[in-house]
């Protein structure tokens, strides 16, 4: 009859409106999903790109840490060589005279350095006109106070007593910076001292007054 295909329309409708409902309900959940879904994507990027910034961050830090240290290398390195070069412009410090031994009656050439330059040296002694008693150096000797505990030196200092006039010695030392080749030889990078000495058995005085002719 015809209130059955009514009744069986209705109960389509209804069942459309729940399938409705139903697609709605899922559509719903599926869009809070995809929301839910989205936040959580959101924050773990910003994480990610938190942790990358960071990351980031850190490497540029490192960077400028190491350009800061080659600075600061460069400039000691800068300060380093200045220093010398002007070490090596320097000139040598140092006295020279002639004395007894205590422990022994030698007479014997002292050296005191009084800086850390090294130096090269010659010695020769002599008596009244010139004439030389002590022996004849070969070639230039070298000391390096700079590389030894201790600042004077000592050597026994070869004399012919025979030869010696009026009881009067001289000595005279000359040196030079062994870095003065390199610089060109300036003159202010070597010296000369002459001392005069009267000779009395075994002692030794300064020589009063001027040389004697």
């Amino acid at each position: 009859m015809w209130w059955d295909s009514v009744e069986t329309v209705g109960k389509l409708n209804d069942g459309i409106k729940i399938a409705a409902i139903v697609l709605l309900a899922v559509t719903l959940v599926a869009a809070v999903l995809a929301f839910v879904a989205e936040k959580r994507l959101s924050g773990l990027q910003a994480r990610a790109a938190k942790a990358l910034q960071g990351r980031v961050d850190a490497a540029e830090q490192v960077v400028r840490n190491a350009e800061a240290r080659r600075a600061e290398e460069e400039r000691a390195q800068a300060l380093a060589k200045q220093r010398e070069e002007q070490r090596r412009r320097t000139p040598p410090a140092l006295d020279a005279y002639l004395a007894f031994g205590e422990q022994s009656q030698n007479l014997r050439l002292v050296i005191d350095a009084k800086n850390d330059i090294p130096f090269m040296y010659r010695v020769v002694i002599v008596t009244e006109r010139n004439l030389i008693v002590s022996g004849i150096q070969l070639e230039d000797a070298e000391l390096y106070p700079a590389t030894s505990a201790k600042k004077r030196w000592s050597g026994k200092a070869d004399i012919d007593r025979e030869k010696v006039i009026n009881d009067y010695v001289e000595l005279r030392f000359t040196y030079e910076s062994l870095y003065s080749a390199e610089l060109g030889d300036p003159p202010e990078l070597r010296g000369t001292i002459n001392r005069k000495y009267k000779l009395v058995g075994e002692r030794v005085f300064d020589w009063p007054g001027d040389k004697p002719e």
